[in-house]
């Protein structure tokens, strides 16, 4: 802008006006001067130090959104995992995203592969709180309960039959979790000019 002010200046010839008003070209650039230097202090006072703060709430929320995960949605005769725990599948989905039919959960919370299945014919899912409420009807509960205990000669196998039950499934880590900033804090980006100086001179005496 400098440039293009003064050579403006220069083609319809107004600086030798100045200058022939007993005005020199230094006075003429000493505001122009004091106003870059004040810019040029300005600008490495932030790029030093508002612009690794900055980055490190960016990058830190970044991390967060990336870990958070999409919003509950079951689809029709595909199992869904993001549940932790649980394995969930269902036949048919209703219009009103309430309805469910032919629901089958696999239970991995013993973490003895599946050992637990529950099957029910139709149930309606809420979410109330940090939980997804399952209320399921006519429907069954197989487990293996010999596969939960370790050394066990015995092969025990149950069936539960239900009219109605209700099954609770945290949610918890579907929301956005604020992760510690400290751990982010080690990046380049994220450092002052000191703080780079410093870590210049520790990997110069590690090297050494």
């Amino acid at each position: 802008s400098t440039l293009m002010t003064f050579g403006s200046l220069g083609e319809h010839s107004e600086l030798t006006a100045i200058k022939s008003s007993g005005i020199s070209l230094l006075r003429i650039l000493r505001p122009v001067a004091v106003f870059i230097v004040l810019l040029t202090a300005a600008a490495f006072y932030f790029n030093d130090q508002i612009s690794p703060w900055a980055n490190l709430k960016a990058y830190s929320l970044l991390y967060d959104i990336k870990q958070k995960k999409p919003v509950l949605e079951f689809k029709e005769e595909v199992f869904y995992s993001d549940m932790p725990n649980y394995r969930i599948k269902i036949g048919k989905k209703h219009l009103d995203g309430e309805t469910l039919e032919d629901v089958i959960i696999y239970n991995h919370t013993d973490r003895r592969g599946n050992v637990q299945v529950i099957m029910a014919e139709t149930g309606k899912m809420k979410t109330k709180g940090d939980y997804l409420v399952l209320d399921l009807k006519n429907g069954n509960i197989y487990s293996e309960e010999s596969a939960k205990k370790r050394n066990s000669p015995v092969v025990e196998f149950f069936r539960q039959d239900f009219d109605s039950a209700s099954f609770l499934f945290s949610m918890e880590s579907y929301g956005l979790k604020d992760t510690k900033e400290e751990f982010f804090k080690g990046h380049n980006l994220m450092k002052t000019t000191g703080q780079l100086f410093q870590e210049r001179d520790s990997a110069r005496d590690d090297y050494n």
